[in-house]
C-alpha cells in the first residue's frame, strides 16, 4: 500500500516539476529585455572605433581594405496579419564604409558588378530619412553597383531576397543593402 503512494505520488509530482520549470524558463525569456536592432546613432557606437568594430564582424570574409569610419542601421518589420495569411517579418540592413579613395579598386575587385539595379537618384532604400548618412542625391551620380553577397553573405536571417553594394564616384565610400523576408 505504501509503494502504491509513493508511487502516485510520483506520478503527479514529476509532471508537475515539468510544468514548473517550463514556467519560469517561459518568464525569464519573456521578461527579458529585447535587443534593439543595431544602429550606428546610438549612443552604444558613439566612437568610430566601436562602430568598425561591429561593422567588420558582420562581414563574411576580410574587409578588403581599412575603415575610416562606419555607419549602419537594421531594420526589422513584422507585420502581425498579411492578407495572405500568417505574419510576416522582414529584415533590412543598411551600411556606409568610409575608405579611401585609392582603396575602391580593392572592394569592387572583391565582388561581381551589379546590372541594371532600378534605382532612382529621387528613389531608393539607402535614402532613409532618420540615418544623417544615409546616401545622397550627389553620391548617387556616378555610384558603381556591386553584389554585397561575396563580402557579406546572404544568411543572416532566412529568406534572403536581394542586396546592393555600390561605390561612390570619388570612391570615399561603400553603401551596403541587404533585404531579407
Amino acid at each position: 500500500m505504501r509503494r502504491r503512494r509513493k508511487q502516485r505520488l510520483l506520478e503527479w509530482t514529476i509532471p508537475l516539476a515539468a510544468l514548473a520549470v517550463i514556467a519560469v524558463v517561459t518568464f525569464i525569456i519573456r521578461s527579458s529585455p529585447a535587443r534593439a536592432p543595431a544602429d550606428s546613432s546610438s549612443p552604444a557606437f558613439d566612437t568610430a572605433a566601436a562602430r568598425i568594430a561591429w561593422m567588420k564582424r558582420q562581414f563574411v570574409v576580410t574587409p578588403p581594405s581599412e575603415f575610416r569610419d562606419a555607419h549602419f542601421k537594421v531594420q526589422t518589420v513584422t507585420h502581425p496579419h498579411t492578407h495572405m495569411g500568417p505574419p510576416e517579418t522582414m529584415h533590412w540592413f543598411m551600411a556606409k564604409v568610409e575608405i579611401a579613395p585609392e582603396d575602391a579598386p580593392a572592394w569592387a575587385a572583391a565582388t561581381r558588378p551589379f546590372g541594371n539595379p532600378r534605382w532612382t537618384r529621387e528613389s531608393h532604400p539607402l535614402q532613409h530619412p532618420t540615418a544623417r548618412w544615409a546616401l545622397s542625391a550627389t553620391d548617387f551620380d556616378g555610384a558603381a553597383f556591386y553584389e554585397p553577397e561575396p563580402l557579406l553573405g546572404t544568411s543572416r536571417y532566412f529568406g534572403y531576397q536581394a542586396g546592393r553594394m555600390l561605390i561612390t564616384a570619388d570612391g570615399t565610400a561603400v553603401y551596403l543593402w541587404q533585404h531579407w523576408r
